[in-house]
């Protein structure tokens, strides 16, 4: 405003009047952010009166508490930043800081018995998704058996799909068990079972997207199959009808649709020759016959009339179109499912072909809204688009695929060094029970600090990015849990001559991992199910085990599914 006003004094009136706008704006926006303020610090005031009332009930208010006294310190925070040159922008992330732990505190003081009820809807709701997805995965199973009978080459990219559901499944009903115990009045952590029930959630999703990919294949797989025997029919007739005609009319019909026709002959051979393969691949089957009965039917539209021509050009788009259909339909589930696998310069590739398919289809339909050279012109440029996408399609596919095996090769790696990892933790944490209170308090605490960053690490992780920090992280961890073992082992004594036999050391207390641990992990309403979410009884508690050993193929299909 003393700037508005300097320049007022000096007859600058657009200087002036920009400076006067600045200054009424920046006193609306501290006028907003102290209304913001008031309004959390009465509701942080409201709340810790309101937790009050459920103490009675057997509520804790540690939680509540803390969240109140951290919502408090956010706001002394903002309001020194509105006291100082920062202002309201320096005090609006210390507002919204302060605003979350307000959601904190009515979740774990007033907001407590609502969002523990509704907790216990969700458990109970989360329950019957993780049985209904062992379901889905034995049905998913029973679909890969009968995927088998097809050309490997078919679904071999759907290949692992059994074992990650089973996988996805196993860690939904972890997620779900934690819920439960999280939830529990011993524990009361009701913010944190509502995140893991949220993970439980996605985790089931996954499930079925995985177990869908196998189910629709099939269902493609066994289309195509049927439509071969019609498929190799139609593309021999047509081939036998564009020689007739052209023999017959041989000084009429030029050097084109004879060299159409010796090129239908080849790809029809191609077809003939694949049905005759023990698994035959019925697409590229279906592919190659196609080819034939499109290329003879250009031969024979070369001599025959405008109308004939044009009618079998639709049939031809008629039976292009669902195999272009299948195609893009294959690579777009592909890369739905790995999406965050994919390289940007591949979902370009990929977009583009969806373009195209695309294009193809809004031409068909225009083709019938022209007429003569105009509509043979649509139709055969949504015919070229269809072939284009048929034989673009394999390439943008396996580019896809190439894209998400090497990040496959990189989780592989992951994998190995978090179980490094996880050994190099346990090992550390024995170390420190057998030192007991010889044990270091800095190489205990450097134990804790990698065991609490492993804990935080969430599966599944896509994305070159993440991989990359998850790798770096669990090669931190092994470093400093291999590390502090090395110190507590210069603490632990050494036994003596004299001293009795060693025995075994017993460390106190012990954490169950097994997803059926026993009724004492999971809510007493629940303790009567007890067994897993998987297939039989030997599962070791995963939705989809039983006696396939971990994954849906068992011992004859090498861990493949």
């Amino acid at each position: 405003m003393a700037r508005a006003e300097a320049a007022m004094e000096q007859f600058h009136a657009i200087p002036a009047a920009q400076a006067a706008q600045a200054a009424s704006e920046l006193a609306e926006e501290i006028r907003g952010a102290a209304q913001r303020f008031r309004t959390v610090m009465q509701q942080l005031a409201d709340e810790r009166i309101a937790a009050q009332a459920i103490v009675e009930q057997g509520y804790r208010l540690d939680l509540s508490h803390a969240a109140l006294a951290a919502g408090a310190a956010a706001l002394a925070a903002a309001a020194t930043a509105l006291q100082s040159r920062q202002g309201p922008a320096g005090a609006q992330p210390h507002l919204e800081q302060a605003e979350v732990h307000l959601h904190e505190a009515i979740a774990s003081g007033s907001g407590a018995p609502a969002l523990r009820a509704a907790n216990e809807r969700r458990l109970a709701e989360v329950e019957a998704l993780g049985e209904a997805a062992a379901a889905r995965i034995d049905a998913g199973a029973q679909a890969f058996d009968q995927v088998d009978e097809f050309a490997e080459s078919t679904w071999d990219d759907i290949s692992g799909n059994g074992s990650e559901a089973q996988a996805a499944a196993d860690r939904a009903q972890e997620h779900w068990e934690l819920a439960a115990s999280a939830n529990a009045m011993e524990e009361q952590q009701f913010l944190v079972a509502q995140q893991h029930l949220a993970s439980a959630t996605a985790e089931l999703e996954f499930v079925e997207q995985l177990i869908e990919a196998i189910i629709t294949r099939l269902r493609d797989l066994e289309a195509a199959r049927a439509a071969a025997p019609e498929l190799l029919a139609e593309a021999e007739r047509s081939l036998n009808d564009a020689l007739a005609f052209v023999r017959a009319n041989d000084a009429d019909v030029g050097q084109d649709p004879e060299v159409q026709m010796r090129e239908a002959s080849e790809q029809l051979a191609k077809a003939t020759a694949e049905a005759q393969q023990p698994k035959p691949d019925w697409l590229r089957l279906a592919a190659a016959a196609t080819a034939a009965d499109r290329l003879a039917d250009a031969a024979l539209a070369g001599a025959r009339d405008e109308a004939t021509s044009m009618d079998r050009m639709r049939q031809q788009i008629a039976k292009l179109r669902p195999i272009a259909v299948a195609e893009v339909n294959k690579i777009a589930k592909y890369v739905n499912l790995h999406g965050a696998d994919i390289q940007t310069e591949t979902m370009a590739v990929v977009k583009t072909l969806v373009e195209q398919f695309d294009q193809a289809q809004a031409l068909e339909q225009q083709a019938e809204k022209l007429i003569e050279d105009q509509r043979r012109t649509a139709l055969e440029q949504a015919m070229a688009s269809y072939v284009r996408i048929q034989a673009e399609s394999e390439g943008v596919y396996q580019r896809a695929f190439n894209d998400v095996q090497r990040l496959e090769k990189q989780r592989a790696e992951l994998n190995k060094l978090l179980s490094d990892a996880r050994s190099a933790l346990d090992g550390g944490a024995a170390l420190a029970r057998q030192a007991g209170r010889r044990t270091p308090a800095n190489a205990l605490a450097q134990i804790n600090q990698a065991q609490a960053r492993f804990d935080q690490i969430r599966l599944p992780i896509t994305g070159e990015a993440n991989l990359q920090r998850s790798i770096e992280l669990a090669r931190s961890i092994s470093r400093e849990a291999q590390a502090a073992s090395s110190e507590i082992r210069k603490h632990i004594p050494r036994p003596t001559p004299s001293s009795s036999s060693p025995g075994s050391l017993i460390a106190g207390g012990s954490r169950s991992s097994s997803w059926t641990s026993s009724s004492s992990s999971r809510r007493s309403s629940s303790s009567s199910s007890s067994s897993s979410w998987g297939r039989g009884g030997s599962s070791g508690g995963s939705f989809g085990g039983g006696s396939r050993g971990g994954s849906f193929g068992g011992g004859s299909r090498g861990g493949k599914w």
